[in-house]
């Protein structure tokens, strides 16, 4: 009830709006339920950013499973990984951590580590594949997702200053850069 709430108002309000008092209104809970779940009002946080990577994580298992290739699987991910970063919801979820709500103003680093780990297993096994049929034969799968992810988070935030790009137009351009980097073309169907 508290996650959903949390999640609710956040959406409603703006990230920056909502407070922990916010929470317990619309929940019609008191000080005492909340702390019964949650250590102290960054651990709510960090539940929820965590519960937002699951659902990417398993968004791009998805993706990169149905591709028929290992090249199309990479494909797959940069296109689900780009659009989500596009989405309002995902700015509203990453403005989360720079409210009052949260002490530290952001996801601790166990969990950042723990959402770069997650979020890389389906592209890793992408990579592997295409090792293995040769179809990116350059690939090092576990640093090369890491690095494709970076990447990836880099690019999406061109459109801070240019409003105009496109989720295709970044992934147009991740393919470029990264295809050759794992011994696989852009041009390559």
């Amino acid at each position: 009830m508290i996650l959903h709430a949390a999640s609710a108002l956040i959406a409603e309000k703006g990230s920056a709006e909502v407070t922990l008092q916010d929470i317990l209104d619309a929940t019609g809970l008191g000080t005492r339920s909340f702390y019964r779940h949650f250590e102290t009002k960054d651990d709510l946080l960090r539940v929820l950013y965590r519960t937002e990577v699951e659902a990417l994580a398993e968004r791009l298992e998805a993706c990169t499973a149905a591709a028929p290739t290992p090249r199309a699987a990479v494909e797959a991910w940069l296109e689900e990984f780009v659009e989500h970063m596009y989405r309002p919801r995902t700015s509203e979820r990453q403005a989360l951590f720079s409210t009052g709500l949260a002490r530290t103003g952001a996801p601790d680093e166990a969990s950042l580590e723990w959402a770069r780990q997650r979020l890389a297993v389906p592209l890793v096994a992408a990579l592997e594949a295409g090792r293995r049929d040769g179809s990116l034969p350059a690939a090092r799968p576990e640093q090369d997702a890491h690095a494709i992810r970076a990447v990836a988070m880099e690019v999406t935030r061109w459109r801070e200053s240019d409003a105009r790009r496109t989720p295709r137009q970044d992934v147009s351009y991740l393919l470029t850069f990264c295809l050759p980097a794992l011994g696989g073309r852009h041009d390559d169907s």
